[in-house]
């Protein structure tokens, strides 16, 4: 009886260690597995990464500078317009922690991250005085200006001088909405040359100055 119990006990013995090295077996494959893949979607998550923060992204404005513009209006076909080889991939962007786009079913994947500006050109009014000799600063970094004249009957607006440059002129009198450029990488001084001075709101300016914020632009690959 003695005998047939050792048996039975060396019996069971080897099940429990038989399904112990099937089981490390397995967890050693997945554990192989996966960091035969990694590399993989490492190097996919950094080269889209780079790819999206480029100067010819379809979201940037030069190297390492999105639109906010752009940015909010991400899309799937412009993720594969930066990398072709990324409708293949399980993609998600993510930028400040806020999800910005998914491309396919990313379940695991490797991230690689960007440090990048997210900027913007948005709407400043200013309005100028005529008379006097009095000059109005433009925003910094402003590319673009709007001058809206509307003045009133017996008042004439006949000039717009940026740093000392005649940018619009007419002696009859200017009137209507103007586009003019000036240089973002200076700050510009806008003078209005009229009959006199003119009542508030005779001449608009609207500059579009560029302002930008830092952010961390996420890109997760998950390519299996």
């Amino acid at each position: 009886m003695r005998a047939q119990a050792n048996l039975v006990a060396l019996a069971v013995a080897l099940l429990v260690l038989s399904a112990t090295v099937t089981a490390g077996v397995a967890i050693a494959d997945g554990a192989y597995a996966n960091a035969e893949r990694d590399p993989v979607d490492r190097g996919r998550a950094v080269a889209l990464a780079d790819a999206l923060v480029a100067a010819d992204s379809p979201l940037a404005l030069r190297d390492h500078v999105l639109s906010a513009a752009r940015v909010a209006n991400a899309s799937v076909s412009s993720l594969h317009a930066a990398v072709p080889a990324s409708r293949d991939w399980g993609v998600r962007l993510v930028l400040d922690g806020d999800p910005l786009l998914t491309a396919g079913t990313p379940a695991g994947g490797v991230t690689a991250r960007r440090t990048v500006l997210l900027g913007a050109r948005q709407p400043a009014t200013v309005e100028p005085r005529l008379g006097d000799g009095r000059r109005v600063t433009l925003p910094r970094r402003t590319r673009n200006l709007t001058v809206t004249v509307d003045a009133p009957a017996g008042r004439t607006m006949t000039a717009l001088r940026v740093d000392n440059r005649t940018v619009l002129r007419d002696p009859a009198g200017l009137d209507g909405t103007y586009h003019v450029r000036v240089s973002q990488y200076e700050t510009a001084t806008v003078e209005a040359v009229g009959s006199g001075p003119l009542p508030a709101g005779s001449v608009v300016l609207t500059a579009y100055p560029f302002t930008a914020r830092k952010a961390t632009l996420e890109v997760t690959v998950d390519a299996a």
